[in-house]
């Protein structure tokens, strides 16, 4: 059976853990991986101190952070 993006966000979360990598975290995702990271920080913000995205996927559906999102693009302009 294929992993869902939950398996991953569930795996990586469990291999911190084992590694005894302590929080708060810096998380980098890159192509499909920005999308894990960004699920994982939406389910365990607590413990994330910045996400670092290149070329990220998104999800289908509404973002995950709607106010941040707005704040973010605001700043970034429009090239």
């Amino acid at each position: 059976m294929p992993l869902t993006a939950q398996d991953v966000v569930d795996q990586f979360h469990q291999f911190l853990q084992k590694t005894q990598i302590k929080p708060p975290y810096i998380l980098v995702g890159h192509s499909m991986g920005g999308l894990y990271m960004l699920l994982y920080a939406r389910e365990l913000p607590g413990e994330i101190a910045g996400l670092l995205l290149m070329d990220a996927s998104s999800a289908v559906g509404p973002t995950p952070f709607p106010k941040q999102s707005k704040e973010v693009l605001k700043h970034l302009g429009n090239p």
